[in-house]
């Protein structure tokens, strides 16, 4: 089996190279956290007096690890869709949903290894940086000035972290989507198909319950006579509250964002805009990793600074200005960083798929002029559904920050945060879509030509 994943990927290792960035920033950032965190252990008699920051520096690890476990699945497909054929051929010889899983987990595995070896070396330089800046946000008193050295520890931490996120997120997505006879042919379309359904309906429906328990008490607290114990209660649901924005904007995924195309495209019936709904239901892996990956840091970012307005909304305005920057250092930056790297990946692997398509284009007589326009109306398209969905989850987080804030007596909030970031971010999302189809649309022309 490990022959046939070493072979199989000098094979295809071409089709790979479109995730390198996603892997690369992942294993920079792992690797600068680590390397921080692995110093200022070493040095912990310099913290005796402040406490160790060392978790705080682990922070981005995690939730940079989320998201990268999160968004390998949506790669995963969009490499799939354009290799399916080498793995039919896998399918009709006689290999499992398990062989074949390992086959390609393994494959990006490896991948991931060589990449992240790379990205490894270059995080000590930047781990350097990194807490140049913590300590400007923190003060030398909290952060005091260490070397940062570099540790065998965290490089090799490193390394083992991203390869076992690459493979743990690969390998359950693969196995669950084998089962789709699309993909690789009759062979696969079975009993199992109605498992997977069932099993992440009830994943959806565990979700569900868990954040309802948690909403429940901001609404059966009294405002008139807080509890502090409750209070504190409250203060750490909230967090948890948005980690399961994020779980639920999973499990919605892509039949919301499918929905709202339909909705938001059904009162034009021109050329342009019904060429534009049929392109983007028609890659449904693209509409769904685009939006999702995007909404991740809108959520992340606004609800942080929703919950940050609350949290220090009783310190000086220079001081808080400093502890909200933290909190987006240390909180924000990790997912970021990996989706940033992600949007790059999945932009390389989709104008790959995009070739044929604009040869298409060119046969039947579709104009530069209505390119364009095609290409405008689907980058706002996927920029408007983030934004439905961003907002959609920043008011209810809103709503219970806002029943917080009574509970404290703070009666002033700022509700220009729901959507402030947002509207920037999905601003920014069109530019980047329709810049970058565009520019590989003429691309491929040039190609063609």
């Amino acid at each position: 089996m490990f022959k046939l994943i070493y072979y199989q990927f000098k094979y295809s290792k071409k089709q790979w190279l479109g995730m390198f960035p996603l892997f690369f920033a992942s294993s920079l950032l792992v690797g600068m956290c680590l390397s921080v965190a692995f110093s200022t252990i070493k040095y912990q008699q310099v913290f005796r007096d402040v406490g160790s920051p060392t978790l705080l520096f682990v922070g981005p690890v995690l939730f940079g690890g989320f998201t990268l476990l999160f968004l390998v699945s949506g790669l995963i497909r969009l490499f799939l869709n354009l290799a399916k054929e080498d793995y039919r051929q896998w399918s009709i010889n006689g290999g499992s949903r398990v062989q074949l899983s390992l086959l390609i987990s393994g494959q990006l595995t490896i991948f991931a290894f060589l990449v992240s070896i790379v990205g490894s070396f270059f995080s000590i330089f930047c781990a350097r940086f990194y807490y140049s800046y913590a300590q400007y946000l923190g003060g030398e008193k909290l952060l005091p000035t260490i070397p940062i050295d570099f540790s065998i520890s965290a490089f090799l931490l490193t390394i083992l972290i991203i390869c076992l996120l690459a493979f743990i997120g690969s390998f359950l997505y693969l196995y669950k989507i084998l089962g789709n006879a699309v993909l690789l042919g009759d062979r696969f379309d079975s009993k199992n198909h109605f498992v997977v359904k069932i099993i992440k309906v009830l994943g959806f429906a565990i979700s569900l319950g868990f954040w309802l328990k948690l909403l429940i008490p901001f609404f059966t607290v009294s405002v008139n006579k807080p509890n502090e114990n409750l209070l504190f209660r409250l203060d750490d649901s909230i967090l948890l509250i948005l980690v399961m924005h994020l779980f639920l904007l999973a499990f919605i995924s892509p039949h919301i964002q499918i929905f709202l195309t339909k909705i938001l495209l059904a009162w034009r019936s021109s050329y342009d805009f019904v060429m534009a709904k049929w392109i983007i239901l028609k890659d449904k892996e693209y509409l769904k990793s685009l939006t999702v990956s995007i909404s991740i840091i809108a959520i992340l970012i606004s609800e942080l600074m929703i919950y940050s307005d609350i949290a220090y909304s009783n310190l000086a305005k220079k001081t808080a200005s400093v502890e909200i920057n933290a909190v987006l250092l240390f909180f924000v930056v990790g997912p970021l960083v990996v989706v940033i790297a992600n949007l790059i990946s999945i932009t390389v692997l989709s104008s790959v798929k995009e070739k044929e398509e604009n040869l298409q284009w060119e046969r039947i007589g579709i104009s530069h002029k209505q390119t364009v326009t095609i290409r405008s109306v689907q980058a706002i398209t996927y920029a408007v559904i983030m934004l439905i969905s961003t907002v959609f989850f920043n008011i209810i987080f809103f709503v219970l920050m806002h029943k917080e804030a009574l509970l404290l007596g703070i009666k002033q909030m700022n509700y220009g945060t729901i959507i402030y970031y947002p509207i920037i971010i999905s601003i920014v999302m069109y530019l980047f879509v329709f810049i970058t189809k565009s520019w590989f649309d003429v691309k491929n022309k040039e190609i063609d030509k």
